[in-house]
């Protein structure tokens, strides 16, 4: 199952790695794989193995410094509980989204 927890300090924790997956060359609608075991994100938020079972997920700039929207293809917003678990609703939040490159 898919959780939220605190970044590290230097975004470089593996478990907080997440590779985004282009479905079309610029678009808007993504596929989105751990870095882990590479699993991808699936319908209900429900990790999944192999890319066929993947949920395209829109990510959108919110604009003015308040991180990306993610949307589910049903039209559901993912977001944050007060619990820190992670689920879909109708509010959008803002995510922020870190570039790094890693080298093994």
């Amino acid at each position: 199952m898919l959780g939220a927890s605190k970044a590290s300090p230097r975004h470089d924790a593996k478990a907080q790695r997440w590779a985004i997956h282009e479905k079309e060359a610029g678009g808007d609608s993504f596929t989105v794989s751990s870095a882990i075991d590479g699993k991808f994100i699936g319908a209900g938020l429900k990790l999944v193995s192999g890319g066929d079972g993947a949920q395209a997920l829109k990510i959108t700039d919110m604009g003015n410094g308040k991180g990306y929207s993610v949307k589910t293809t049903d039209g559901k917003y993912v977001g944050l509980g007060m619990d820190g678990k992670v689920g879909v609703g109708g509010s959008r939040i803002g995510f922020s989204i870190f570039s790094v490159t890693y080298n093994n």
